[in-house]
């Protein structure tokens, strides 16, 4: 028993902290409630005719998952770390900020992207109702599990109805994808963006309507502000898919093409000298290869530097040939493998790394094999070129506690890639053959003049 009140004690502290601002145990469980009401509402409306009979259920369970996997996140911030973390700080800085919003008086100004940003979108959700930190995490965990739901109808949208069980499965019960982005964080609002712009991106590369591109931008810009170098792997990957994909079968779709190319890329120059700024890298200095080559790798350096420490370091380096992308995909994402792993959450993310690796490894030479099919699909082809541009970008990262933590912002681009690729016969499973129109029946008169 004391054993057992030592252990709870770190969590009855903080789940009943600022009682008068409804952060008692009540006050989280009618966030849990209030979130959980919306996600069903949601559920309902989303199904489509292709999964109406199991996806409202099925919506209804991964968000009580995910409330789990937000709970396990706190549990492990609480009474492992004793609270030293990054969701503590935003939540503490949240707290001040709608303080200062409820007094009617504006907050110091965002100075930078990244730290002070959450900060400030996690006042502003606090202004209504200040949550006990557990609250805050079930506040941050529901709007990635929008971002999930958005992602899901991408996929639904883009591609074929007989993927549909697995990718849902995959999706909202990755380990990955339910237990890292469910706190306070950068990880949770990500997911949240990539969900909008990845959503946008497949309506627009279906059928090349330019009022897409208006929720693209959303995502893109919430994105920016919080990650810039993301921003840029999603805008890199959607022009490519833009430039390289089939176009639709739609009316003038090769002037579509080069009005959405044109915009696309004029916003791509725009995030690379923004990402570029952001880094130090001088581009005036990158304008030949050899410079160029230079510039990343200071910068790659740089990153390597700073994470080949600590208890999950691991040896290694970013990719500066292709014999070095076997060894990225594996670092980047697989590992931690099992015998690597020191913590609960590594242990978990080792287990389900080797799972996917062994997948992985039976269905390469499918997936290779249907490599080809890429055109049919853009969106398919965008997340081929996002993966693999985040394989590229965080082959650098050296700490495998890290690298597990930020995959989530991939992982549902990679097992989408699986799962349609990992296939004998993607070309049936993909691209059925149209089938006829019917032929209306003639009415009497034409049958007597037969």
């Amino acid at each position: 028993m004391n054993a057992w009140n030592e252990l709870a004690a770190p969590l009855a502290s903080t789940v009943t902290e600022a009682p008068s601002a409804g952060g008692s145990l009540w006050g989280t469980t009618i966030v849990a409630l209030f979130f959980f009401v919306v996600v069903a509402l949601i559920g309902w409306a989303m199904a489509s005719p292709k999964d109406r009979k199991w996806l409202p259920v099925l919506v209804m369970v991964a968000f009580m998952a995910k409330l789990v996997g937000s709970t396990a996140r706190y549990l492990v911030l609480v009474l492992i770390y004793h609270g030293r973390g990054d969701a503590t700080g935003y939540h503490g800085a949240g707290l001040r900020i709608s303080e200062s919003w409820r007094s009617f008086e504006v907050p110091t100004t965002v100075q930078r992207i990244g730290t002070d940003v959450v900060e400030a979108i996690t006042g502003l959700l606090y202004v209504p109702y200040q949550p006990s930190m557990l609250g805050g995490f079930f506040i941050f965990a529901s709007l990635a599990f929008f971002g999930q739901l958005l992602l899901y109808a991408a996929f639904r949208h883009a591609l074929p109805a007989r993927h549909l069980k697995w990718y849902a499965a995959a999706i909202f019960f990755s380990p990955t994808i339910v237990y890292w982005p469910s706190s306070i964080g950068k990880e949770a609002l990500m997911l949240l963006w990539i969900g909008i712009a990845s959503y946008g991106a497949a309506r627009l590369l279906s059928n090349y309507n330019p009022a897409w591109a208006g929720v693209i931008l959303i995502g893109l810009a919430g994105s920016g502000i919080i990650r810039l170098h993301m921003t840029l792997l999603l805008s890199a990957g959607m022009v490519l898919a833009l430039l390289l994909a089939r176009a639709p079968r739609v009316t003038a779709p090769q002037a579509r093409r080069l009005l959405l190319l044109g915009a696309a890329s004029v916003a791509l120059v725009l995030v690379v000298l923004l990402t570029a700024q952001d880094f130090g890298v001088d581009l005036a200095a990158a304008a030949s290869a050899d410079s160029a080559t230079d510039e990343v790798g200071d910068v790659f350096a740089q990153v390597e530097g700073q994470t080949d420490r600590g208890g999950s370091a691991v040896s290694g380096g970013a990719v500066t040939s292709p014999a070095d992308v076997p060894e990225a995909i594996l670092r980047v994402i697989f590992r931690p493998l099992p015998n690597e792993a020191d913590t609960a959450p590594l242990l978990v993310a080792s287990l389900e790394g080797t799972l996917l690796l062994l997948i992985f490894v039976v269905r390469l030479p499918w997936i290779i094999g249907n490599l080809r099919h890429l055109r049919r699909y853009p969106y398919l082809m965008y997340a081929f070129f996002y993966s693999g541009g985040f394989i590229l970008a965080f082959s650098a990262i050296l700490n495998l506690g890290i690298l597990a933590r930020q995959r989530s912002q991939v992982m549902p681009f990679f097992l989408a890639l699986m799962i349609v690729l990992g296939r004998k016969h993607v070309e049936e499973a993909v691209e059925p053959a149209p089938a006829p129109e019917p032929v209306p029946a003639p009415r009497p008169l034409e049958l007597v003049r037969g």
